[in-house]
């Protein structure tokens, strides 16, 4: 299945943010970038698709603390932290809160594209998975070829369960000592 996938870039520095934009298009992958946390959220968009490349110190909000919130939106969005302030302790702090990756500037141009490949292809995997799982709780709709014989079929087991539904509810009602509802019998 094919998204629409848009890398975000989350980034104070402008030119950063401009080197990063030009890198990802050269790959022809579409990118947004913000200058802070709270820009981002403002213009978010549920359900959108794609994957964030997150810098942990920006004005406000810092990056981790975006990641926390989003986790608690449930924006399933992969995460690659780049930062040029880590230490092992926020590293595992990111890690721990779903990051894919913790990278440290500078990095080389092919180790973020790399990044940037794997998380999108998460990020398109785990739209399918979603979507074949909503498929599998959805009612079969009517088709135009289907014969009397399946939508017989289909009525039938409809129809047993309804009757199993007041089989039920006329042997409640005889444990408690009530009467059954009329046509139940």
């Amino acid at each position: 299945m094919t998204h629409n996938q848009t890398v975000f870039v989350i980034d104070d520095d402008p030119a950063l943010r401009d080197s990063l934009r030009w890198l990802i298009e050269s790959l022809q992958h579409p990118v947004k970038t913000f200058e802070s946390a709270q820009e981002f959220l403002d213009n978010y968009e549920p359900g959108s698709s794609g994957c964030l490349l997150l810098d942990v110190r920006l004005p406000g909000m810092s990056g981790l603390q975006l990641q926390k919130k989003l986790n608690e939106m449930q924006a399933d969005f992969p995460v690659i932290i780049i930062t040029g302030h880590g230490d092992v302790p926020m590293a595992v702090r990111a890690l721990q809160a779903g990051a894919m990756h913790f990278l440290e500037k500078p990095f080389r141009d092919q180790e973020l594209l790399d990044c940037v490949q794997e998380a999108l292809e998460l990020d398109a995997s785990n739209r399918d998975q979603f979507q074949g799982f909503l498929y599998t709780i959805q009612p079969r709709p009517y088709r135009k070829t289907d014969t009397p014989r399946i939508r017989n079929h289909e009525r039938h087991r409809a129809g047993q369960h309804q009757q199993s539904d007041r089989r039920e509810s006329r042997h409640q009602c005889q444990d408690r000592g009530s009467a059954p509802h009329p046509g139940d019998e």
